[in-house]
């Protein structure tokens, strides 16, 4: 049961990443722009 914890937890920080990293991608040029 907690390596399927830690699973999904690894997944939850994974997608966090990703979505971080598309925050960026988009609010870097914003910023610039302005």
């Amino acid at each position: 049961k907690l390596c399927q914890f830690m699973k999904r937890l690894f997944i939850f920080l994974l997608k966090l990443t990703r979505i971080s990293m598309l925050f960026k991608l988009i609010f870097i040029p914003f910023k610039l722009y302005q």
